[in-house]
């Protein structure tokens, strides 16, 4: 039960890309939605990768004088603002001064992993101090930017990233073994899937190592970006079978091809990937960084950031192994803590107490 009537909500994404972020508000804002809260989800600026949300874009840079002037036009007539990204802080904190209506901001990422020294730490809790609330995927990413930034615990909480449960129903063999005709993979092969942006943080030209560890076994490797040509070509002098597949529509229909998921990253926020694998019942052997390991849960195997392709061969071995149990935990994980009906109904009810909060109240619209 949400506190009080639900506001008229404005979700702000960073960007109308095909990125996780983008994606992951979007969908928020139409679980709100279909829960009763009014919500609009717009993008400061157009993405590089073309549209993907449907959001009504307000400009062409996210902080040029245009976009945010349309910002502050489409505040004015809300009860409460969501910065969702990166990019939406300071655009929310400068087009909302001088107004009344609340700010809250979802934080994306690890705060520990994107201090840059101490100016920027010093312009960053500024910005924080003008939202309400903040709102970090897991609790000790809470913690750091109240210890980092100095904020209030009263003004943080975490919520996690979400996924709905219908849409990523396990794959039975029928629907697997046709997913993998698909790509000519044979039915009986061993599976493991990368399934992430090609950019340094996630670090996937690990994957052709770890795939000359294992040489029986297939590495499907699907996403772009930055490092897109560095992996096609370690992947074309692995001893391995690696298949880079590039950018897909159809997350669920490349998870059923897999047998388990890899994640070798340096740094992540809470991976939509490794969250939609296990609700299809698909394990991880992944980094434990950020709040992958609150995603892999029992449902996996985590291993330190340093690890070497020996060590995921290692993992990955016993992963395999231990499969079965291992996705039956990690499904009833995702389903007990990641659905997106339970996770929208704690956004609701958090922007409802924001609302009548003294933060909110402070910033709350005038009667009309």
């Amino acid at each position: 039960m949400t506190l009080g009537p639900p506001p008229r909500t404005l979700l702000v994404l960073s960007s109308d890309s095909r990125r996780g972020a983008e994606l992951e508000g979007a969908a928020l804002a139409d679980e709100l939605t279909a829960l009763g809260t009014q919500t609009q989800a717009v993008a400061l600026a157009p993405g590089k990768d073309g549209p993907a949300t449907g959001a009504a874009v307000l400009g062409e840079k996210p902080l040029s004088f245009s976009t945010l002037r349309a910002l502050r036009r489409l505040a004015k007539q809300s009860d409460m603002v969501v910065g969702y990204g990166s990019k939406s802080l300071p655009a929310c904190a400068i087009a909302l001064v001088g107004l009344k209506t609340p700010f809250v901001y979802r934080s994306i990422g690890n705060p520990q992993d994107w201090v840059r020294g101490r100016l920027h730490r010093w312009r960053t809790a500024l910005l924080f101090r003008r939202a309400a609330h903040i709102v970090a995927l897991w609790p000790e990413a809470a913690t750091a930017i109240q210890r980092i930034y100095g904020i209030k615990p009263d003004n943080t909480s975490a919520l996690p990233n979400a996924r709905a449960a219908q849409d990523f129903l396990p794959a039975d063999n029928n629907e697997q073994e046709a997913a993998r005709g698909a790509l000519g993979i044979a039915p009986d092969a061993r599976v493991v899937l990368f399934l992430g942006s090609l950019s340094d943080e996630k670090r996937p030209e690990v994957i052709p190592a770890i795939a000359a560890e294992l040489p029986d076994d297939v590495f499907i490797i699907v996403g772009s970006g930055p490092l897109d040509k560095a992996v096609r070509d370690s992947a074309g002098q692995s001893v391995g079978d690696v298949r880079v597949l590039g950018p897909t529509n159809d997350a669920r229909a490349i998870i059923a091809c897999a047998d388990l998921m890899v994640s070798p990253s340096r740094t992540e926020g809470m991976p939509g990937s490794l969250l939609e694998a296990a609700m299809m019942g698909v394990p991880a052997v992944a980094t434990d960084v950020g709040g992958v390991g609150e995603v892999v849960g029992d449902g996996g195997l985590l291993l330190p950031a340093e690890a070497l392709p020996s060590e995921y061969a290692t993992a990955l071995e016993a992963a395999f192994k231990d499969r079965k149990i291992l996705g039956e935990n990690a499904r009833k994980h995702a389903l007990r803590r990641f659905t997106s009906t339970d996770v929208a109904q704690q956004w609701a009810d958090l922007l409802a107490s924001v609302q009548v909060s003294p933060a909110g109240r402070r910033r709350a619209r005038p009667d009309s």
